[in-house]
């Protein structure tokens, strides 16, 4: 428990990097609710809507971007899967009366995988770390003495989440990862599966999933 109240006493992550860019809060627009086989049609997502502000992409410009000569024969793989996303996203924009449903997906499913859910590295890098020291702390406690250690540990967690994390959660949440924590002996395997929970990003993935689904089965029925 020494190192969950030292990091309690550390206080709050910084969240210059929250502010200085604020990143994008917007909830995801995907519908999640199993699909109907009969008269299912892709959403209406609006029209006219500003995009919003990425803590992690560059800033939007009405520009399009010069592309540059053509990539060296020796390529690695990362650079030739953006230059394919980079002229699929272009040759989408330049359709100008919006992609086909799948294309509106897949650019979804990139910008969530692309921006975390607004949260910067260093933020990242913190939450893993207290994590980490509440799962350690949690699993030396002697079982007579665990439900104490559930509410300190918590309150450890809870105290030390980034602003924008905190808006987006409450503290039963937090106490219900806690005890989960308990049960995962792996720490690396507890680390990633909670910060998936508390940034959003397991939820997101389910959102983006079951609209892939929904999307396949609207297509299939078309054809």
């Amino acid at each position: 428990m020494s190192q969950l109240k030292k990091t309690l006493q550390d206080g709050t992550p910084d969240d210059d990097d929250f502010a200085k860019g604020v990143p994008s809060r917007r909830g995801t627009s995907l519908v999640c609710a199993p699909p109907s086989l009969k008269d299912s049609v892709p959403p209406h997502r609006g029209e006219g809507l500003s995009p919003p502000e990425g803590g992690r992409t560059p800033a939007a410009t009405r520009a399009a971007p010069n592309f540059g000569s053509q990539l060296p024969d020796s390529a690695p793989g990362w650079m030739l899967r953006a230059r394919r996303m980079s002229l699929a996203l272009e040759e989408a924009i330049r359709n100008g009366g919006g992609p086909n449903p799948s294309i509106e997906a897949s650019i979804e499913r990139a910008w969530a995988a692309w921006e975390l859910d607004g949260s910067s590295d260093k933020q990242i890098a913190r939450i893993a770390r207290l994590i980490e020291n509440a799962h350690r702390a949690i699993r030396e406690t002697p079982p007579t003495s665990l439900e104490a250690a559930y509410g300190e540990v918590s309150q450890v967690l809870w105290a030390g989440l980034p602003r924008h994390v905190k808006a987006r959660q409450d503290f039963g949440q937090i106490t219900v990862i806690v005890r989960g924590l308990r049960s995962e002996a792996d720490a690396w395997i507890a680390v990633v599966d909670a910060i998936a929970t508390l940034l959003g990003w397991s939820r997101a993935a389910r959102a983006h999933s079951a609209e892939a689904v929904r999307l396949a089965i609207i297509h299939d029925q078309g054809e």
